[in-house]
């Protein structure tokens, strides 16, 4: 026999044989890890969104579990399913869940109204299975579940929640693409699944490098102070797609095996009216053209501002053509572009902005292409609601008509979404066509839904979303969605909702006027302890240091255990001037929270003033462990260990500092001060520091009159004297002009050193 005809024969013979292996594992139950396995990611544990209760008629139903009550709306449904019913899952995030509002009004909710007119000849039942800031992955844990629940339709609405939870992949983005698509299709196979299964250990964690994820959501910005903590390195942008395709296949998969069909929602977002959460400069980026980037982009908002919009898209295209991974570049650019008319430059450049945002809690262009694609490769049905919104919006730029913040549409966009999936299950020949369903009906409808919700429902679920934007920074579209809610509920809400309201404004630097939000707070509620605390805040600010202490003491008198308040209480203290009385109110937090990193980072710095360095260290360093990413704790750190005379155990820490965040001047100026003044040889570094100052102080756009100081002492490093001496003069005059009078002395002081060309140097402890 030829070699040839043995070689085919060999393969056929194996092929028969994998092929008996494989249906007699089928046979057995055994699954492919492809439906029971995420690559990715390893999870801590699983705990059941349904759990059985027995009805007074002895009906076994199923009930979401109390342990699930934060993230999902209450919702049941019989274990076993009625006869001639059809059984529908609503799959995603908060847009699914409702959010702002509750399942009614959500596209679910609508969906559950108008199927019974449109197709009375079958029992809906339409499940809302929305969790707040769950992301696909935990959505395809969950459809494992479901999918013991005999459905006939599961509707996968996600793509917004991909970032949310910090995850890095472990080892995969070491691993080749061809070797990942190869595990990718062993995964598919029961041979292969059964065998893993047999040769591995048992699980206590991750397998091959992945990050384990807890049994529950954990966003980073529920432990974090916002976007601030977000930053382009941590994204992962290629994994993060690829693990979205892995997941939206998988429930695919997992509908198929249960006798379901899969209906895919491409995800939708505002453009026109969210700014982008957080830019960030492309990496590499030289100072000096940080600084010129920067001098574009302030003419360009003020060109916008004062309605110069040709001007403000020059000036933003200007910073781009410097720096085009900038996100708000992009979206001023786009503004411009749209309040002269150009929608389609405009489209482009906001789409652009989404894209690049650093903080993407909107769903890039990338992952709507890849529900498209999926949906397209995978013969499965699809309701691109990216496109139906945009066919509301003049000039397709989806805005504030059709959502109520960043992704959250309004209820009528909600209802538009329903009735694309009612015509998705008829072209699919779930439902039939819905001929019942006339303007007439769903106006009717319409009327019902919005009964459901009075003005002062409304007006809460406004103030809820505005509270969140105003703590993201985004205050302009906080200000907006917080009038919204004013107009509908004159009355003012709550003591609550007040205190949000204030809040906001204060956040937003508007404190006079946050204290009349805080008043009339009060005059509801004079014990609620959280409008003492923010007012006490917002006077604080404006120097009534008085009052400020005695509404945070107020608020600890109404709360003693409260963390938040005795630290509230050592900040004014020490504005005050009462070290001592400050530290023992940071300690007071550290005995409730072990873990506080702002009260450790105070009790640093008091001890820095005191001359302590050593003691400061300690706890700079318990800051640093608890969070490493935290920039006054790796600041402090290394101001403690300069002070100590350990120069090159200082700069190690300055630069962690500025390489989690690049555009922070506390730890930019350190780090330049550091390298231009410190009295070891080894550790200081001219040309870097004038680097470093030079991006500092197009930062604070030259009216810090300390980062100045920095500037001129590297100049002088530097041996570029006559601009030291130029640079400490303007200075020591900003200072003066601020009324910084001891910095204008010490400043001035250095100054004559530059004139005799000599450099400044810390002197080292003794």
């Amino acid at each position: 026999m030829p070699v040839w005809k043995k070689l085919l024969f060999g393969l056929a013979v194996t092929a028969a044989l994998l092929g008996l292996i494989e249906l007699s594992l089928a046979v057995a139950g055994s699954r492919p890890l492809a439906l029971t396995d995420d690559p990715y990611v390893g999870f801590a544990g699983y705990s059941p969104l349904f759990v059985e209760h027995v009805a007074a008629d002895g009906t076994v139903m199923m009930t979401r579990s109390p342990a699930k009550a934060r993230y999902f709306n209450e919702q049941q449904f019989s274990r076993n399913k009625p006869a001639g019913a059809v059984r529908i899952f609503c799959l995603g995030g908060s847009t699914t869940f409702g959010r702002p509002y509750e399942d009614s009004t959500s596209y679910c909710g609508w969906l559950r109204r108008f199927l019974p007119i449109a197709d009375p000849s079958r029992k809906w039942e339409v499940i809302n299975v929305g969790g707040i800031s769950y992301a696909s992955y935990r959505l395809a844990a969950l459809t494992d579940e479901l999918a013991g629940y005999s459905p006939d339709v599961l509707v996968i609405h996600t793509g917004h929640n991909e970032f949310l939870e910090r995850r890095t992949y472990g080892d995969l983005m070491a691993r080749p693409q061809w070797v990942r698509s190869l595990y990718g299709i062993l995964n598919r196979t029961r041979t292969y699944s059964a065998a893993s299964r047999l040769l591995r250990p048992a699980d206590t964690g991750p397998r091959d490098g992945r990050d384990l994820m807890g049994s529950e959501v954990q966003t980073l910005l529920d432990r974090s102070v916002g976007p601030s903590d977000y930053s382009r390195e941590m994204l992962h942008p290629s994994e993060a797609i690829d693990h979205f395709r892995h997941n939206i296949n998988r429930m695919i998969d997992l509908a198929n095996q249960a006798g379901a069909r899969a209906l895919l929602v491409v995800p939708a977002s505002n453009l026109a009216d969210c700014s982008p959460f957080k830019s960030e400069h492309q990496a590499g980026l030289a100072a000096s053209a940080v600084a010129t980037f920067e001098t574009h982009m302030a003419a360009a908002r003020q060109a916008m501002a004062a309605s110069q919009f040709d001007q403000a898209a020059a000036a933003a295209q200007a910073a781009l053509a410097i720096d085009d991974r900038y996100a708000e570049a992009h979206y001023v650019r786009g503004k411009a572009l749209q309040k002269q008319g150009k929608s389609e430059a405009a489209l482009a450049a906001l789409l652009r902005a989404r894209d690049e945002d650093v903080c993407p809690l909107r769903a890039p262009s990338e992952f709507e292409q890849a529900v498209r694609e999926i949906a397209r490769t995978r013969n499965v049905a699809l309701v691109d609601f990216a496109r139906r919104v945009s066919g509301h919006a003049p000039g397709g730029i989806t805005g504030a008509e059709q959502f109520l913040d960043h992704v959250h549409p309004t209820i009528e966009e909600h209802r538009d979404l329903a009735l694309g999936l009612l015509n998705a299950l008829v072209a699919e020949k779930v439902a039939r066509s819905p001929i019942a369903l006339d303007a007439e009906a769903i106006e009717r409808v319409t009327r019902e839904v919005n009964a459901t919700l009075t003005p002062h429902d409304r007006a809460r679920a406004l103030r809820t979303l505005g509270q969140v934007l105003g703590w993201a920074g985004k205050f302009d579209e906080s200000s907006r969605l917080l009038d919204q809610a004013d107009a509908m509920d004159p009355d003012g809400g709550t003591a609550d909702s007040l205190t949000n309201r204030g809040i906001t404004l204060q956040m937003s630097g508007k404190n006079a006027q946050a204290v009349e939000q805080f008043q009339r707070a009060l005059q509801r509620d004079s014990r609620f302890s959280r409008a003492h605390s923010a007012m006490a805040n917002a006077l604080a600010a404006l120097n009534k240091f008085d009052q400020a202490e005695s509404h945070i003491r107020q608020a600890i008198a109404l709360d003693p255990a409260n963390p938040v308040y005795h630290f509230g209480l050592g900040e004014i203290l020490l504005q005050r001037g009462k070290t001592t009385e400050a530290a023992a109110s940071f300690q007071r937090v550290l005995a409730s929270d072990k873990a506080h990193v702002r009260a450790m980072v105070r009790l640093g710095q008091i001890d820095l003033e005191a001359k302590q360095p050593a003691r400061a260290q300690t706890y700079f360093q318990q800051a640093v462990a608890a969070n490493p990413r935290d920039i006054q704790a790796r600041v402090g750190l290394g101001l403690s260990l300069s002070a100590q005379g350990r120069g090159a155990e200082a700069l190690a820490e300055f630069q962690s500092a500025a390489a989690v965040d690049g555009d922070s001047v506390y730890a930019a100026g350190n780090l330049a001060w550091l390298l231009a003044t410190c009295p070891q040889d080894q550790v200081r570094n001219g040309p870097r520091a004038v680097e470093l100052a030079a991006h500092a102080c197009a930062l604070t756009q030259n009216r810090l009159p300390e980062i100045l100081d920095v500037q001129a002492a590297a100049y002088a490093e530097a041996g570029r004297f006559p601009e030291a001496v130029e640079t400490a003069t303007r200075a020591v005059a900003l200072a003066e002009e601020q009324n910084k009078a001891q910095a204008a002395a010490v400043i001035r002081q250095r100054l004559e050193l530059y004139r005799r060309g000599k450099c400044f140097r810390e002197e080292p402890p003794r």
